[in-house]
């Protein structure tokens, strides 16, 4: 007689932030592993990696959802689902209806670094905060220009964001300077990051930047991290 599967933990549902932080690093890379105490994505260039964690964590054993996009979508098609999590897939209850949705294995899926010890021993030529407003508009502009990348220059005491192709007055672009919240300011020539790599959610946030490397912190504590453009 074949073992019966037995549910691992106590029936859950992630939060409305959990399910939209969630859905954002599904646009990073649909493939993850679903751990206990958070969330970590990485997309298949690696040059942009997130991590989110839980207030309070979860007793799931860790489970892997190749299609996070249409695991979300079955959740948001559902009243009031409860996830239980089985060794090779979940029961997702909606009162006396249910789901049986197959996990995957989680050495088929993506494994996602610890920078963050490797982020902090680096150097940061540049530290500063920048508002949500600020942010949305210098990211809608650069759609609307079709830009390819976001530079960073220092401007005396200022910070100079600006959205384009290249630095040059032929060029399409929008800037926004940064005077208050600067921590850090000694970058000796532009660096740029590729605007696609902005999946980041809507917020203010505090930016940390080397010349390899960028960490961007949500106030929500999301953390992405996204390499710097050659």
């Amino acid at each position: 007689m074949a073992k019966k599967e037995t549910v691992n933990v106590t029936p859950f549902m992630y939060t409305e932030s959990e399910i939209n932080c969630l859905k954002n690093f599904s646009t990073i890379n649909t493939s993850m592993i679903l751990e206990p105490d958070g969330f970590k994505v990485i997309n298949n260039s690696k040059s942009v990696i997130g991590f989110c964690k839980f207030e309070t964590p979860y007793e799931y054993e860790p489970f892997g959802i190749y299609e996070t996009s249409e695991f979300l979508t079955a959740l948001g098609a559902m009243d009031k689902p409860q996830v239980e999590v089985n060794a090779k897939y979940l029961n997702i209850v909606d009162g006396d209806a249910s789901l049986k949705y197959f996990t995957t294995a989680k050495d088929l899926l993506p494994t996602v670094p610890d920078v963050g010890k490797k982020f902090d021993a680096l150097e940061c030529e540049l530290e500063f905060t920048i508002t949500a407003d600020k942010l949305a508009f210098l990211l809608k502009m650069a759609t609307i220009l079709k830009s390819k990348y976001i530079f960073f220059e220092s401007d005396k005491k200022k910070i100079r964001l600006t959205a384009g192709d290249e630095l040059n007055s032929s060029s399409n672009n929008y800037e926004v300077t940064i005077e208050e919240g600067i921590k850090s300011n000694s970058l000796t020539a532009p660096v740029k990051v590729v605007l696609a790599d902005f999946k980041i959610m809507p917020g203010a946030y505090t930016v940390k930047l080397s010349t390899k490397i960028s960490k961007w912190s949500n106030t929500n504590g999301i953390d992405y991290f996204i390499g710097v453009a050659s």
